[in-house]
């Protein structure tokens, strides 16, 4: 027994001898950092920048992920030089700094970290002293070309850039040395040279291209097929790309008779759907990995720069590149027309934050799109709905909004892609589609009209911060969950089965997440969840099943069978909950509206409900859908004047109800007031007198004694719609006070 513990044992004792080492150069200074937190158990105190990177790693061995965090912090705020990242890649590796990035609880001080590393290592080579000597002992003794192998392979894929500079430049008398070299670099050499495919030098792509089919993988040969069959490649590049092709697919690069260009555009185009629809299966080096490389060639700089993006920007950037590269090789092949402006539009939408509408800029995705025509327009649109990606559905219906027209409200094709969109999954989309409808003005029903008006009823009854709603039969477990989501973020409603909390999430338009309890009743869990994917509505809210830790295993399969379903295990403090819920929402795409996106949405929505109604065009568009949002929108300040407005056009009695009590209310605002008189008035007119007779004689009195103008007058529209009698006429008359003398111009 005693051998079998001494092992671990021992190793802790080396870790910790290592520990005190690393810092016995440091003396204990209280003033120099803030006190570490959760009782450090470090007795002497790092104060080098490599102390403290040694003092996080070993805190990480100990799971004290808070105290690794503080002494990450700490290593920033030393300000690290490139010469000090370069000294801890050395002592630690590159991967360690990777694999920091991959533990929520350590960002964003280890991205930081990663970020300045990555910098400090491009800065380094770049150095033209540095790259030119290092390159120069290539075609040295036999020791300075080990030696110079030896350095280019450890700084691994940024040993490319220089090698392909020195080569681009023609500086170098032996570019076979260079390219050998690219090959003996490994399989860290492939992102680069699949940037350098991009070159404007044939002989750069030929180069990247030869090296690519010794080194790269399968994934790579996607890249190859461009350079392989474009019309207009110089032979030397199209042959070195076929060769490589042949060497990736069948292991052998003569078996070039074997490859040929039929169907490459098309494969091409489903590498970048897969792209643009989130499909697209990253290698497993990247699976915790928040941000990948993606490598390019710079005209100014002239080689390969890495960037380093989140995933779905580099989807972004590949789904581009592709689907030009697709055109290019099948010029008649429209659907990669359609491909490549569904990803600029993509990519447009992702700079421009997802706000409500694209910039109208010269040579942006959107000028483009507009310019295209709609036939193209509804094309993306149409792919987009049927690939999910919501961002080119946007980019597309706002375009439409502008080169559209009521002819693509026909259902028969190859139109009816944007009454298509009322029903997308995105209430995004939803609403985009609904006020590029109303953009077009229509004058005649056509199929999916009811829905604009629901569209925009939902996205009015809302408030601006984003909610939950908790399905839970138990009202004290009820109440402690929504508590918990309140704290979170998201002011939480209460429904006891899951048909109320179907409804609740389905008229609201700020429910960002639906909290069920495995337990939940009428309807049960998987016929709720089944309910709340199938409508349009509330088909793209997360679904969160909160429960116990012990019956997790139960509900994997409706977590496999619906998307953004995820369960969590019950917590008893919300910090518990923000960490296992945080990676749920950053997964989120697109990502929940802002505060002041709904709200600005929200007061769009009632602009359009207010220009309906003055249009008055309610055999297209039945506004009594909208009522009950717009009323309860009149007690918001900024949507109070339209929707006054819209009420006026809804021929209902509770419309008119609503417009006589906000008439009458006595704290009410005097502007407010009058707008109500003058619609009530107008909806006397158009549907009749609805109101009680005491409700009248209230007018009335009112209207006798009212002092304000501007009030009084539109009290006055009220009191004429009511039809006096003439004998009541007479006497209204004979009370105003008699003129006293004629009236008298005045003098110029």
């Amino acid at each position: 027994m005693r051998s079998q513990i001494a092992g671990p044992v021992q190793v802790w004792g080396c870790i910790v001898l290592l520990l005190c080492t690393t810092f016995a150069s440091a003396q204990e200074n209280p003033d120099a950092t803030p006190a570490p937190p959760l009782n450090d158990p470090l007795v002497v105190k790092p104060t080098t920048i490599e102390g403290k990177f040694a003092a996080a790693l070993f805190m990480l061995k100990l799971a004290r992920p808070a105290l690794a965090r503080y002494y990450l912090e700490q290593t920033l705020a030393d300000e690290p030089t490139a010469e000090d990242m370069l000294k801890l890649r050395e002592l630690h590796g590159s991967g360690t700094f990777l694999e920091l990035t991959a533990i929520d609880a350590l960002n964003p001080p280890a991205l930081e970290l990663l970020d300045r590393m990555n910098k400090a290592i491009q800065d380094h080579v770049s150095n033209p002293g540095y790259a030119d000597a290092l390159l120069d002992k290539l075609s040295g003794t036999p020791r300075e070309r080990a030696e110079a192998l030896s350095e280019l392979q450890h700084l691994g894929p940024y040993a490319v850039p220089p090698i392909l500079k020195r080569l681009a430049d023609g500086q170098h008398d032996d570019a076979a040395v260079l390219i050998l070299t690219l090959t003996q670099l490994g399989s860290n050499a492939a992102p680069p040279l699949v940037g350098a495919l991009t070159a404007p030098l044939p002989e750069i792509r030929a180069t990247a291209a030869r090296v690519l089919g010794q080194i790269g993988s399968t994934q790579d040969a996607i890249w190859l097929w461009a350079p392989a069959f474009t019309s207009g490649e110089p032979a030397g590049s199209q042959v070195a790309a076929r060769e490589a092709l042949a060497q990736l697919k069948y292991g052998d690069k003569n078996a070039v008779n074997r490859i040929n260009g039929d169907g490459a555009a098309r494969l091409l185009l489903a590498a970048a759907t897969q792209h643009l629809n989130g499909r697209y299966q990253w290698p497993e080096l990247y699976d915790d990995v928040p941000a990948v490389p993606v490598w390019n060639w710079d005209e100014t700089r002239g080689t390969v720069v890495e960037y380093s993006a989140a995933k779905t920007q580099a989807s972004i950037f590949h789904a581009e590149r592709l689907a030009r590269e697709a055109s290019l090789l099948a010029p008649d092949l429209q659907q990669a027309t359609v491909v490549l402006l569904a990803s600029l539009l993509v990519r447009e939408v992702e700079q421009n934050r997802w706000d409500l509408r694209l910039p109208e800029t010269a040579g942006g995705a959107l000028d483009l799109a507009v310019s295209c025509g709609p036939e193209l327009c509804e094309q993306v649109l149409r792919y987009a709905l049927d690939q999910k990606t919501p961002a080119a559905a946007l980019g597309a219906l706002q375009a439409l909004s502008l080169n559209g027209s009521t002819e693509r409200l026909s259902s028969a094709p190859p139109h009816g892609a944007v009454t298509a969109a009322l029903d997308a999954p995105d209430s995004r989309v939803q609403f985009a589609a609904a006020v590029t409808i109303l953009h077009w003005e229509p004058t005649t029903a056509f199929r999916g009209s009811r829905r604009v008006v629901e569209i925009l009823a939902r996205t009015l009854n809302s408030e601006s911060s984003p909610a939950s709603v908790i399905m839970d039969p138990n009202q004290i477990r009820a109440n402690e969950t929504a508590g918990m989501f309140t704290e979170l973020g998201f002011p939480a409603s209460m429904a006891p089965t899951g048909m109320e909390g179907f409804r609740i999430a389905a008229e609201r338009g700020n429910i960002e997440l639906a909290v069920l309890h495995p337990n939940v009743i009428r309807w049960e869990l998987s016929q709720t969840i089944a309910n709340l994917r199938a409508d349009s509505r509330t088909a793209a809210i997360p679904v969160i099943i909160y429960g116990p830790a012990g019956i997790r295993d139960q509900f994997d399969r409706i977590s496999q069978e619906y998307r953004n379903v995820t369960y969590l295990d019950e917590g008893n403090v919300p910090v518990d909950l923000v960490k296992n819920l945080q990676p749920v929402l950053m997964q989120l795409s697109p990502p929940p509206l802002t505060e002041e996106q709904r709200s600005r949405q929200m007061a769009e929505a009632s602009f359009w409900l207010r220009r309906i109604a003055i249009r008055n065009v309610g055999q297209v568009f039945d506004l009594s859908l909208a009522q009950d949002a717009v009323m309860a929108s009149i007690g918001k300040p900024r949507l109070a004047e339209d929707a006054l407005v819209t009420l006026g056009a809804i021929g209902t009695s509770q419309s008119q109800q609503k417009l006589f009590s906000t008439t009458t209310a006595p704290a009410a605002n005097t502007n407010l007031q009058a707008l109500a008189a003058t619609q009530l008035a107008f909806h006397i007119q158009h549907y009749g007198l609805l109101l009680s007779k005491s409700e009248t004689n209230l007018l009335k009195s009112l209207f006798q004694a009212e002092t304000d103008p501007n009030l009084r007058t539109a009290l006055a529209g009220v009191i004429g719609t009511l039809k006096p009698t003439a004998a009541a006429a007479r006497l209204h008359l004979l009370q105003h006070p008699p003129s006293t003398a004629p009236l008298i111009p005045a003098q110029p």
